[in-house]
């Protein structure tokens, strides 16, 4: 994967994101890699040891992936296994943040903490929302398309 670091976040107009980044994560959660998970946890470990991710929590594993740690502060997920269940696997935290994406992460794609659009609505709070009420991938690509 190319790296998308040298893109930068400075100058975008607010409420838009990077839109190389915004792309690659159109691509991540429409490629099939990525399956897909919720119920307000970014990552999630299934019982049959497959890896879920809520749409936000694709986001969080593209920084991840592409992003070298230059002063220490390195993400990471974290293991809950407090918050886990037989039935609903191990959950997982990032820089110990359960279901909101750290400021790192939204820095790196150039997204302002709260989108707020026309509809009067959080952009990344509505994704999340219905991602955890079960809207596609497909789908959610679609609202990434278009309001971010």
């Amino acid at each position: 994967m190319s790296s998308l670091r040298t893109v930068g976040t400075t100058g975008f107009p607010k409420g838009l994101m990077n839109a190389v980044v915004r792309q690659h994560w159109i691509e991540a959660i429409l490629s099939g890699r990525f399956k897909q998970g919720g119920g307000g946890w970014l990552r999630t470990r299934m019982p049959n040891g497959d890896i879920c991710y809520c749409v936000t929590g694709v986001l969080c594993q593209l920084y991840l992936e592409d992003t070298e740690y230059d002063d220490g502060e390195e993400l990471a997920w974290e293991e809950r296994p407090l918050q886990s269940t037989e039935d609903e696997g191990t959950k997982f935290a990032l820089n110990n943040l359960v279901g909101m994406v750290p400021s790192p992460v939204l820095e790196w794609a150039g997204i302002t903490s709260h989108l707020i659009h026309e509809d009067g609505h959080d952009v990344l709070e509505s994704l999340i929302s219905r991602n955890d009420e079960g809207m596609t991938f497909k789908d959610l690509a679609e609202i990434i398309k278009e309001k971010m």
